[in-house]
């Protein structure tokens, strides 16, 4: 189970370097407490608006999930998923939303779970996800490349965090087992 969660860091990791070239403050920061850089005025204003909370939420939640300090990260990782549920919202954008997978990820982040490591890494995989989908349907040109690599890596991150949760016991048999 290891390297189930060595696979599920990796994929998470991989989303938090594509959120730092392709997020609104990105190009690649240089330091967790740079100052982050300014929006480009090409972003949408509730991006505008909203891009320096969501930088800071999630460059919050990297810094605790380095310094294994799991048990603090799932409130910052609900805070992170209402700004970008807010986000969506004034965004008005169509065909981004997911009721039920929605729905899923705020029962994750609403349960009572142990604070896992390999938990608060996919829960922060998932939001982080589903915040470069939005993103990347505000941009054009290599969209289609961004949105393909980030869901491959959500399902990595969907299936190895289950399998890793499944492992320390936090799964609830009858709802990992979909039979």
């Amino acid at each position: 189970m290891k390297q189930d969660l060595y696979i599920l860091l990796g994929a998470v990791q991989d989303l938090y370097d594509l959120y730092l070239r392709i997020g609104p403050h990105g190009p690649y920061r240089l330091s967790l407490f740079s100052a982050p850089a300014e929006v480009g005025q090409g972003w949408p204003e509730p991006v505008r608006d909203s891009a320096g909370r969501i930088d800071q939420l999630a460059r919050g939640v990297s810094c605790l999930l380095a310094n294994d300090l799991a048990a603090a990260a799932p409130a910052v990782i609900g805070e992170l998923w209402r700004e970008v549920r807010r986000l969506e919202g004034r965004l008005n954008g169509p065909g981004w939303r997911e009721p039920a997978y929605y729905d899923f990820v705020t029962h994750e982040l609403l349960s009572n779970s142990g604070p896992d490591s390999s938990r608060a890494y996919r829960l922060f995989g998932e939001v982080l996800s589903i915040y470069l989908e939005i993103i990347c349907g505000l941009r054009d040109g290599d969209r289609t490349d961004y949105l393909t690599r980030i869901q491959r890596l959500r399902e990595t991150v969907l299936q190895t965090g289950e399998i890793s949760s499944r492992s320390t016991g936090l799964v609830d048999s009858d709802a990992a087992d979909p039979d």
